[in-house]
């Protein structure tokens, strides 16, 4: 079309006898040559690749596309560490640096070594600062469970109390923002999943203790059993992060020799556990010497021991001192 109109102009320029007009028609053509090239240049191989916008995938991304995310990561370290455990295991918060909402922590240690009493304290201890907690307690009854709260909360032993000083202690108790499930014993694992919704959703609950896992697996065995496990560890673990809950899982450990420690690989089931969760914590015993030992961090890597004594009154843990620990280890050899 440029082309025609070209031709055509220098007809008319050969033709016409006006010098007038033919400084117009002059005019015309540069304007026409300058067009052309333009176009010339749009249909370039190097101007077509110059306008393409890269083409591209969801799951490849750019350091830009995730900058905030490290900006957050690196200059917002001190802001991420979470909620202190409490006063009386001062060394779990300096190891694990506090408790953060959207991760796992998976607790194990051989039966009768007391997880369900270091979940209730610490939870209470949570709560007690505005952590809304949902329990499930499988393994050991509401009222029971509630009833150690009670003392641990109190730091007083109110066996055999008095209607009045129950009445106290309940009170105090009933301010806390905490829920239980009414499942006992073996339960489906999308039960107790409608449950966790729900009372994120309704009573924007932060942190969900599970106590335990196995009592969601019954009715398997050897590799459907292992299968049942990694299934409820999945479901579990989306659950955590996709409501931004930590969730706080007991597992049993597979026997091991008594009197020696036991490990990340003792957890029962395939290994998933130890995979996907943020924290391992294992209850150890070593002759007299009882301790915490943190095995995994996913938040900053640390890792190290908490040893503590048991107040068989207040049925708190409290973190003892090197000092008394190795004091203890010396006394046992």
């Amino acid at each position: 079309e440029v082309g025609l109109v070209r031709r055509e102009l220098g007809k008319q320029l050969e033709e016409s006898d006006s010098e007038e007009e033919k400084a117009t028609i002059r005019q015309e053509l540069s304007a026409l040559e300058l067009k052309e090239t333009e176009i010339a240049e749009q249909h370039s191989l190097k101007s077509i690749l110059a306008r393409q916008e890269i083409i591209r995938n969801e799951a490849v991304l750019s350091f830009t596309d995730f900058r905030d995310d490290v900006r957050r990561e690196l200059c917002g370290y001190h802001e991420a560490q979470g909620i202190p455990f409490g006063e009386d295991l001062p060394g779990l918060t300096a190891i694990l640096k506090g408790h953060r909402a959207g991760e796992m922590s998976v607790f194990t240690g051989r039966t009768g070594q007391g997880k369900t009493t270091l979940l209730s304290q610490l939870s209470l201890d949570l709560c007690q600062q505005g952590t809304r907690t949902l329990w499930g307690s499988f393994e050991v009854q509401n009222a029971k469970l509630v009833a150690k709260m009670m003392q641990q909360q109190q730091r007083a032993n109110l066996r055999g109390c008095s209607p009045e000083e129950f009445e106290l202690a309940a009170h105090d108790f009933a301010q806390l923002p905490m829920w239980f499930l009414k499942y006992f014993g073996s339960t489906k694992m999308e039960h107790v999943l409608d449950a966790m919704d729900f009372a994120v959703h309704a009573h924007d609950v932060k942190h969900v203790i599970l106590d335990n896992l196995q009592f969601m697996t019954y009715g398997t065995s050897g590799d459907d059993k292992f299968a049942a496990i990694d299934d409820c560890l999945a479901k579990v673990r989306h659950f955590a992060t996709e409501s931004q809950v930590h969730v706080s899982l007991v597992m049993h450990p597979r026997k091991e020799e008594p009197g020696k420690e036991i490990h990340m690989n003792s957890v029962y089931g395939s290994g998933k556990a130890t995979q996907d969760s943020d924290n391992v914590i294992i209850l150890q015993q070593i002759g007299k010497l009882r301790y915490l030992d943190v095995q995994k961090n996913r938040f900053d890597g640390t890792r190290g021991k908490v040893p503590f004594s048991f107040n068989r009154e207040t049925l708190r843990y409290q973190e003892i001192s090197a000092e008394e620990a190795d004091a203890m280890a010396m006394e046992e050899e």
